[in-house]
């Protein structure tokens, strides 16, 4: 079985892929990911209209404050409910990229396939995704991120950390992030 919850990059191609195991459905993963309230707890401030949790079709802008003033773009280039989301990619002073992020039905978790984690807060956080049962699979794809492709890596592993978190309803403190993030860096590039 492979590991799951890891993020890996090729500086080279400019990608990141970022595999993670959820023990939730997939309606419930992609609430998590596309509705207003679930993403300020996990990536940014949601601006504007936004209804990707709605039937989207290719078109549909997503704004999102990352704070200090970085709010990143998205369009969506294709969405099929509660399974795939396409979106483009525009930050602050980067190079346009695109997201790409599939969820697929999983089967049991194996407890040996888990990863051991350190870092007791990175543990904690893994321990309040709730790693048990059966879920869903999330495979991550960030296309065209240039030399920034590990710290891409970090981020969304850290990002994704914060989700998993909310979604078990214990939520991880966003004025922690940093931190979080700091220790997500040295547990993969010690």
């Amino acid at each position: 079985m492979p590991i799951l919850n890891l993020a890996t990059h090729d500086a080279d191609r400019g990608t990141v892929a970022v595999r993670w195991r959820f023990d939730l459905d997939p309606e419930m993963v992609w609430t998590g990911l596309t509705d207003p309230v679930w993403l300020r707890r996990w990536l940014g401030t949601p601006l504007g209209g936004f209804a990707v949790g709605e039937p989207v079709g290719p078109g549909g802008t997503i704004r999102l404050d990352h704070g200090d003033g970085l709010v990143q773009t998205s369009v969506v280039r294709g969405c099929r409910l509660w399974r795939h989301l396409e979106v483009t990619w525009a930050f602050p002073g980067e190079p346009l990229s695109v997201v790409d992020v599939t969820l697929e039905p999983a089967g049991p978790i194996d407890a040996a396939a888990r990863p051991f984690v350190a870092d007791p807060v990175l543990a904690a956080a893994g321990e309040a995704a709730g790693a048990t049962a059966s879920g869903t699979d999330l495979t991550l794809s960030h296309l065209g991120v240039g030399a920034q492709a590990r710290e891409y890596a970090i981020a969304w592993h850290t990002h994704l950390l914060y989700l998993a978190a909310a979604l078990r309803a214990s939520p991880m403190p966003l004025d922690r992030f940093w931190e979080v993030h700091e220790r997500v860096a040295r547990a993969y590039y010690r």
